[in-house]
């Protein structure tokens, strides 16, 4: 989320510190354009980041916004160890 609208369109792109850099064009967004929503496969090197580094960019053409990952490793690492489950 952010004060003002993303640009609609384009690849989104998400940068953690110490380089990895993983971007998809399967964005979505509501509230006005000031949500962004990410869905796409392989959130290996996704989880990786948000548990090891202390911030992260994204960016959606020229639009930038940098954030802090501060208190995201306990829940990522939650997260990492669901097991799956049957769906009915």
């Amino acid at each position: 989320r952010r004060a003002e609208p993303w640009p609609e369109g384009g690849v989104f792109s998400i940068s953690f510190a110490g380089g990895a850099t993983i971007s998809t064009d399967r964005q979505t967004l509501s509230d006005g354009g000031r949500a962004l929503t990410v869905a796409d496969r392989g959130f290996g090197n996704v989880i990786a980041g948000l548990a090891t580094s202390p911030f992260a960019t994204a960016r959606v053409g020229e639009v930038i916004e940098q954030f802090s990952l501060e208190g995201a490793a306990g829940p990522t690492d939650d997260y990492a160890r669901c097991e799956p489950a049957a769906a009915v």
